[in-house]
């Protein structure tokens, strides 16, 4: 698990240092460095699977990011003879640090000095191996039918950055075990396909999923039923059905096929969706980190951030003894707000804590105060 993340010379950031819990949670308005804090993760992970750390940085893959040229990311008010640094803190004081030399017009940062020297040894770790999944805020819409990737699937477990192989992934491992106890419902078998329907019922009452792969047409395919009297409709299409639930599936996938020690990182999980599903998918990510699974979310809804706050209270409220599946420790959660320096390009970052009643240490101006800003002016 990373414990802290140190981030100088990228972007926005000249120099910053966080704490990650297992659920960490992202807000503010747009273009405040919510997103430059995760390409900086992602910056790691690709340049790896690109095959080229420790010597480079990459920034354009096909796989996650397009950053274009290195004065693009190097941050704006650095000297040429600074460094780019990317610094990971683990568990039991392990560090993944790497160094990078500005190098202008190019597509790439080398890399000068970086830990651990064997750098196979960061391989354990899930930034870098097969334990991650990476869910961008503009998922796939809704498809009549979905490409097959072996490779992705079947090798990395990968859903794709948009949940492209959501549909492939579900069809595959449909009757795989889900390993996050706080999830199962137990008047159900203990299947992905299973228990995946009681977390989709939360979004839209009564939903069935149904994933299917055709190898002769190299597609997989979705298809939903909905409750009709004592019976169920035929089964629909996803594109005869609401973008919520084409959006929020790779979510419920991702989670639901993780183990404790997976990283996370989902952008916008609450992207067409109903108030009330936000607030259940805010309580069903706070449920799989108590698990062990390490979640990193952004997100622009105060219904996600009560979902959370709901879970902790309950978790807090419940006997020590019967905890499991009752919500989140409130040490086991961080809550970043991104903001700006005053008349100045950088990013300042402010911690909101959360308590065990579910109350929050403070509320920065334009941290979810819009409600209550036409409120006002509506009652002036």
């Amino acid at each position: 698990m990373i414990k802290q993340v140190f981030i100088k010379n990228f972007k926005a950031f000249q120099e910053i240092n966080l704490e990650l819990k297992n659920l960490t949670l992202f807000t503010g308005v747009n273009s405040m460095g919510k997103s430059s804090f995760i390409q900086a993760l992602l910056l790691l992970r690709q340049s790896q699977m690109e095959k080229e750390l420790p010597e480079k940085l990459m920034l354009n893959s096909d796989k996650y990011l397009q950053l274009r040229k290195s004065q693009d990311v190097f941050n704006f008010f650095a000297k040429d003879n600074e460094k780019l640094v990317i610094s990971l803190l683990l568990e039991n004081g392990r560090k993944i640090e790497v160094e990078a030399d500005f190098g202008y017009e190019k597509t790439w940062f080398e890399v000068s000095r970086y830990l651990p020297q064997n750098w196979k040894d960061s391989y354990a770790e899930p930034l870098f191996n097969h334990n991650f999944q990476y869910l961008k805020a503009d998922r796939l819409s809704p498809q009549d039918s979905y490409s097959l990737n072996q490779y992705e699937v079947e090798v990395l477990r990968n859903l794709g950055s948009t949940g492209e192989y959501a549909a492939h992934f579900l069809a595959k491992y449909s009757n795989e075990t889900v390993k996050l106890p706080s999830l199962i419902d137990e008047d159900l078998p203990n299947f992905l396909i299973q228990q995946i329907q009681p977390w989709l019922n939360k979004v839209s009452k009564g939903v069935k999923v149904f994933a299917d792969i055709f190898e002769e047409g190299n597609f997989a395919k979705l298809s939903y039923q909905f409750p009709n009297g004592e019976d169920f409709t035929p089964k629909f299409s996803p594109i005869n059905v609401g973008f919520g639930i084409s959006y929020v599936l790779p979510i419920l996938v991702a989670v639901l096929s993780a183990k404790p020690g997976d990283l996370l990182i989902l952008e916008n999980p609450e992207s067409h969706l109903h108030p009330s599903g936000q607030a259940r998918i805010g309580q069903f990510l706070a449920l799989a980190a108590q698990d062990g699974v390490q979640i990193i979310v952004e997100t622009h809804s105060d219904h996600i951030l009560n979902g959370i706050r709901v879970a902790t209270k309950h978790f807090h409220q419940a006997p020590q003894n019967e905890r499991v599946g009752k919500g989140i420790d409130c040490e086991n959660t961080a809550i970043y707000f991104f903001t700006r320096k005053k008349h100045q390009h950088i990013t300042d970052i402010i911690p909101v804590k959360i308590n065990e009643e579910g109350r929050l240490s403070k509320w920065p101006k334009d941290f979810f105060d819009e409600w209550d800003n036409m409120l006002n002016e509506l009652l002036d």
